[in-house]
């Protein structure tokens, strides 16, 4: 190896050691899906809310009576917080102000997410519930898949998803599966369903392909978003439920530029169902499901997480 292939090859390495441990601090941080502690659908009427078991909604932690959540028929909720429960709305126990909403790693599995909770008069600003170490945020899933539910977002700074997280698994990095792939149209773009852990189904558009070759083999991958700047693939391979996760693993590059797309797949990871049980991720489907074992990217999650 010449020493400019040399020197290329180690600052390759450095460039996947330093987005492997920046992709490790955003599952460390509270904003991660590793704060995750429930995720319920919400029902029409009275629920009270709590950490008491008899409560309707019970939550990991905080307050025995947190206070009454009220769904309305109108679709409105609001919250009336107990007293003594030392919780506030927007860091206010009047519950006038607002804070940024609310991000977490994959927030495309809510989409056009509106919190409906004692929303300030005038903003669309969502409404922030905090108790102790606990955020509480209500979603509104629009969409043919979600029927308009709305469900109830619980996320702590001390869950021991979170407290507890002891990195991640990889394969050795190998440039080889860097590899750049053609960029091609369809004749005609294609409606695909979509499969969805928790045994929903969303359609997508798809209108390109990429195309690549290993070992003289040709291979397909549909990307499951697009936009103008990035391109979502959701894949499957024969290292899936073995040496990685089963559902499938997420690759997220840029967009294509001159009918050519880079798929880096030492940076494939893992979909936010493979750190906790209430997100509803997509499954590759069957285009996606690739006939080679792919040795690069994030592994299982470390099942004691």
């Amino acid at each position: 190896m010449s020493e400019v292939a040399r020197a290329a090859a180690d600052s390759y390495q450095l460039e996947i050691q330093q987005w492997q441990q920046q992709r490790i601090e955003k599952l460390k941080s509270p904003q991660s899906w590793l704060s995750v502690t429930n995720s319920e659908v919400l029902r029409k009427g009275i629920s009270r809310l709590g950490s008491a078991a008899d409560e309707d909604i019970v939550l990991p932690s905080g307050p025995s009576h947190l206070g009454n959540l009220t769904y309305a028929d109108d679709g409105s909720i609001s919250l009336a917080l107990a007293n003594g429960s030392q919780a506030t709305i927007d860091h206010s126990p009047s519950g006038k102000g607002s804070i940024e909403p609310f991000h977490v790693n994959g927030l495309a599995f809510f989409p056009d997410g509106t919190l409906l909770l004692d929303p300030v008069e005038g903003s669309k600003t969502p409404s922030t519930i905090h108790a102790n170490t606990e955020t509480l945020k209500i979603y509104s899933y629009e969409g043919d898949y979600h029927k308009g539910e709305k469900r109830l977002l619980v996320t702590d700074t001390q869950a021991p998803r979170l407290v507890n997280f002891k990195g991640l698994n990889y394969f050795p990095i190998d440039q080889s599966w860097k590899i750049t792939a053609d960029w091609e149209p369809l004749k005609e773009p294609r409606e695909v369903e979509v499969a969805y852990i928790q045994g929903s189904v969303q359609k997508v558009q798809i209108k390109s392909k990429a195309v690549f070759y290993r070992d003289g083999k040709r291979y397909e991958l549909m990307p499951y978003m697009e936009s103008d700047d990035e391109v979502l693939f959701v894949f499957a391979d024969r290292t899936s439920g073995k040496e990685t996760y089963g559902g499938a693993r997420f690759l997220l590059t840029p967009a294509a530029k001159d009918g050519k797309i880079v798929l880096d797949f030492n940076k494939a990871v893992n979909p936010p169902c493979a750190f906790i049980p209430f997100p509803n991720c997509p499954i590759a489907i069957p285009e996606n499901r690739l006939t080679l074992r792919i040795n690069a990217g994030e592994q299982k999650v470390h099942e004691d997480i």
